[in-house]
């Protein structure tokens, strides 16, 4: 009985086309219309893709899951959310975009608060929380194929600022594929640190009635208590140039 709920709720709360961009981890300005949601599921493999077939998919490895909702409130006004396996984090957020069709130019400001999960000094485990701020500018696309990508964001935990670009290419309708860039800004003279490395990922996204399918490589982390998935994560590096799988699925919903 539930799962025939749930095939009747997904086939009359859906619409004809998912035309907004997306990334793996960079955040655009919406395009989503009022009323309307979309729920998402990101995994990042910690297996290298040169370690085996079974570590390329995750079969042996651990992973990175994460699930986000976003609802478009009124306008381009929009609060979302979402749960990052890795450290338990919970993100709570809202954000607003500014549309200007005629320069072809979008812009949005994000604030999140986030909780997660972390260990003292005695190693024992303990919830912290802090927030963040991102601002993010992408134009409509150039010759109807070409959208760059900027995003800035500080996060007050770290209090340090992190920045991510991107490029997106609509080779034909339907099939784009895209590439992230996360320079560091901050030169870490801590020698125990480990994030050192620069973050880069680059893929494909299919799009059809209602949904985004992203399939992607990106130098990921080894180590679960950094993060993989979303600009505040890895604006702040990777430990390695290793290459990582990952895949995200997004499901728009109209009401």
């Amino acid at each position: 009985m539930k799962p025939f709920i749930l095939i009747l709720f997904l086939a009359v709360f859906t619409v004809s086309a998912y035309e907004e961009q997306s990334f793996p981890n960079l955040m655009v300005p919406t395009s989503l219309s009022p009323q309307n949601l979309v729920l998402s599921v990101q995994h990042r493999f910690y297996g290298r893709i040169d370690d085996g077939g079974k570590n390329f998919f995750g079969f042996a490895t651990p992973v990175a899951p994460s699930f986000g909702l976003r609802y478009d409130i009124w306008k381009t006004l929009e609060a979302n959310s979402s749960f990052y396996a890795a450290d338990k984090e919970i993100d709570l957020g809202a954000s607003y975009a500014f549309l200007y069709p005629s320069e072809y130019l979008k812009a949005q400001v994000q604030g999140e608060y986030y909780n997660f999960s972390a260990f003292d000094a005695n190693f024992r485990e303990i919830r912290r929380q802090a927030g963040c701020f991102l601002f993010g500018i992408e134009t409509y696309p150039i010759i109807q194929s070409i959208s760059p990508a900027v995003d800035i964001g500080y996060d007050f935990d770290k209090r340090k600022w992190g920045l991510g670009l991107g490029l997106n290419l609509t080779l034909l309708e339907g099939f784009d594929v895209f590439g992230e860039y996360f320079p560091l800004l901050y030169k870490n003279t801590d020698s125990t640190a480990t994030a050192t490395k620069n973050v880069f990922s680059f893929g494909m996204k299919i799009s059809t009635a209602g949904h985004h399918f992203l399939l992607f490589l990106q130098n990921s982390v080894d180590n679960p208590s950094i993060g993989t998935i979303g600009a505040r994560h890895v604006m702040f590096g990777s430990d390695n140039k290793n290459l990582h799988f990952g895949f995200e699925i997004e499901r728009l919903f109209a009401f």
